[in-house]
């Protein structure tokens, strides 16, 4: 998942915040960042706005009301692919 902008930050912070459970960004190489956590957060996001990192995570949900909250922000922020 990338963020470009401190707007992007803030939405995405935002939607975290309506989370009810646990959500995870998750690297290529397994490392896991709890986003409830404000530390491993904040580390998570400084991966998400690197470019062209090669250890930029996803998202992780983790349980249906998370999905709920967090599929509707992916599908309105993802880039689109002409």
């Amino acid at each position: 998942m990338k963020i470009r902008t401190t707007n992007e930050v803030k939405e995405f912070e935002e939607m975290l915040d309506r989370c009810p459970d646990t959500i995870w960004a998750i690297t290529p190489s397994g490392v896991e960042y709890n986003l409830k956590n404000t530390q491993e957060r904040d580390q998570a996001i400084s991966l998400m706005l690197k470019d062209n990192s090669p250890e930029e995570p996803e998202l992780y949900a983790g349980s249906y009301e998370n999905e709920l909250i967090v599929y509707p922000y992916i599908l309105t922020h993802m880039p689109r692919v002409a």
